[in-house]
């Protein structure tokens, strides 16, 4: 599964076959470890978060001129929710 994390590591690091290879070769240990720790840098923790910020005001703002219903409002409130989530 590539995940927005990895995608950015991939355009960052010059380790970035490490994520890449985890494809050909799932079940290497040593492979994994590497691209865990590129997608665990903070530098592209932080650049996720903001990317997913901008996809979320995008989204927000396609929905904006829509009648109000229970459903809209709770789909707004969801996307509002996995936004501010950090673990």
């Amino acid at each position: 599964i590539m995940t927005l994390p990895s995608i950015i590591a991939m355009g960052h690091s010059s380790d970035a076959d490490a994520i890449s290879a985890l494809f050909e070769r799932p079940g290497d240990a040593a492979l994994l470890r590497r691209a865990v720790g590129l997608v665990q840098d903070p530098a592209i923790i932080e650049e996720s978060y903001e990317e997913a910020a901008t996809y979320l005001r995008l989204a927000l703002e396609s929905v904006a001129d829509l009648e109000r219903n229970p459903s809209l409002d709770s789909l707004e409130e969801l996307a509002r929710y996995v936004m501010g989530r950090r673990s």
